[in-house]
């Protein structure tokens, strides 16, 4: 059990690449909110459109696509879709017990690529 605690720095490399990916998907959210306010639109559901503090004039045509907002929404979904198996790969990987630098290769090299 030893190999799940954040004395090792096997499963340290695996947390701080995991947080990392973790923060990033949140991120990602509210970036696709902060576009589609910036824009006033590119909104999916007619919920959205509601008179609001925030959409004091809403209409229709804020439903229509944005490719600004669909372009974060997209890296969105995809770090949605990636980001599970990447924690359980991960996750399986560290108990093989490889090297340090490749673990820190491997894992980090993943987070540099999907930031």
């Amino acid at each position: 059990m030893d190999k799940l605690s954040f004395h090792d720095p096997l499963f340290r490399t695996y947390a701080i690449a995991a947080s990392i990916m973790v923060l990033k998907a949140l991120t990602m959210s509210w970036l696709t909110v902060v576009r589609m306010m910036q824009v006033r639109g590119g909104f999916r559901s007619p919920e959205d459109i509601k008179k609001t503090i925030l959409n004091p004039h809403p209409n229709s045509e804020q439903l229509a696509p944005n490719e600004y907002v669909d372009r974060i929404r997209r890296i969105q979904l995809n770090d949605l879709e990636n980001l599970p198996f990447f924690l359980v790969a991960g996750f399986l990987f560290i108990l093989t017990e490889p090297s340090i630098a490749l673990t820190q290769w491997l894992l980090y090299g993943y987070v540099v690529s999907r930031l």
